[in-house]
């Protein structure tokens, strides 16, 4: 972000995943507030909700916020007849219409005008008694809450629904049984943490490439990494040192000049910038073949979690933290335990701790980064003020987290 952010700038931003049926990310869902406090000082709460909406969109930019990817976004019936979609490019928006709309004429027209000028509608929950009815022709996707709606009425919603060609999405999706559910009776997107949840494969082992990966990763957070064991293990690796070439030549590194060994490399990043890079490049090779998101969130949760320690009370230990976030789902990567994976690795016993749920003096950090991707505002609000952070750098840290991880996700590809 730039100066631009400072202290009139009270929207805040963050980004929940929608996958498809390959948990591959879809779209974004974007959920924004006018503080961290969620109060609005107007008296006319849409007209603040736009507001807000047109400030993020323009101070943030969706590409920045989404990597390109579609972007779901909550209209409330004065955004809709307003005409508010307007600021959103079509072919990257979805505009989700809350279930509070109630579709009276207005409504309808507005919503049959955004299906002609091209723009995706996802409907926020579809209720039986038929009141909704009058959108269906223009809508694309329904929102299904997954922790709420039955079974039998879930099973309904895709048996009347799908024939009419409208794809269902299931959201609030916390585990892997859950999602499979979901799955079988056609549903086409999820939404929630089930991708988080590991899942265990009795007397599956780490492969070659991944037993690499964790030796890397020992080299580098033990107490005393030397650059030429940190070589020898890279070499072993073609792609990770493909990788490393790319890191060094992307927009987020400024070196420009001819790379004359992995050494050389590895000499012009410097010990600590090595061990955010061999945390990132090593997970993403051990997540191979998990959800993208799973990789992307841990960069974002390692960077946030840095930025909050530097911007607080604790900046002493931002590497501490950043290698905190970058490992914190290590467990669903890998389909291991988190003890038995944090144990094999050199890390600090306030790491450990934070991530078994022990208390530990990086709790409140990590609670807040988790808050904050769950958009729970009263929690973050909560937490920000015990690590004496304030609202205004809480959205910056996120929001420059997010670009930062897409940046280094796009770099360290082959």
């Amino acid at each position: 972000m730039d100066e631009r952010i400072g202290s009139s700038w009270k929207t805040f931003v963050a980004r929940q995943p929608i996958l498809d049926g390959h948990k591959n990310i879809f779209a974004y869902e974007l959920l924004f507030r006018s503080s961290l406090e969620n109060v609005f000082q107007s008296g006319l709460p849409d007209q603040a909700s736009s507001s807000v909406l047109v400030s993020s969109l323009f101070l943030i930019g969706i590409q920045s916020i989404t990597g390109g990817r579609r972007a779901f976004v909550n209209f409330t019936r004065n955004l809709l007849t307003q005409g508010y979609a307007a600021f959103l490019p079509p072919e990257q928006a979805v505009i989700e219409i809350l279930e509070d709309v109630m579709p009276d004429s207005d409504i309808v027209d507005a919503c049959e005008f955004l299906k002609k000028t091209g723009y995706i509608l996802a409907l926020d929950d579809y209720p039986l008694d038929g009141r909704m009815d009058p959108l269906l022709p223009f809508v694309d996707i329904v929102k299904v809450d997954w922790l709420k709606t039955p079974p039998e009425v879930c099973r309904k919603l895709a048996h009347d629904l799908i024939p009419k060609g409208i794809r269902l999405l299931a959201e609030k999706v916390e585990t892997h049984e859950q999602y499979r559910q979901a799955q079988e009776m056609g549903y086409s997107y999820f939404q929630g943490f089930f991708f988080c949840e590991p899942e265990v494969l009795t007397g599956r082992d780490i492969p070659t490439l991944q037993t690499n990966c964790m030796m890397l990763l020992r080299e580098v957070n033990g107490d005393d990494p030397k650059l030429n064991a940190i070589e020898r293990v890279l070499m072993r690796e073609p792609s990770l040192c493909y990788k490393l070439l790319r890191y060094l030549n992307s927009a987020i590194f400024y070196f420009r000049g001819n790379i004359t060994s992995v050494r050389h490399a590895l000499s012009l990043l410097g010990l600590e910038a090595i061990r955010k890079w061999v945390s990132l490049v090593t997970l993403a090779g051990m997540g191979e073949n998990k959800p993208e998101a799973l990789v992307v969130t841990s960069v974002i949760r390692g960077k946030f979690c840095e930025s909050i320690g530097q911007a607080g009370n604790q900046s002493k230990y931002s590497t501490e933290l950043f290698l905190m976030g970058i490992f914190s789902l290590i467990d669903a990567i890998l389909d291991k335990p988190m003890d038995k994976l944090l144990y094999a690795l050199p890390i600090s016993s306030e790491i450990r701790d934070t991530l078994l749920g022990k208390e530990s003096p990086y709790q409140a950090v990590y609670k807040l980064v988790c808050a904050y991707e769950r958009s729970n505002w009263d929690a973050v609000a909560s937490l920000a003020e015990t690590l004496y952070v304030s609202e205004e750098n809480v959205a910056k840290a996120y929001i420059d987290a997010v670009a930062w991880a897409q940046e280094l996700t796009s770099a360290s590809k082959n």
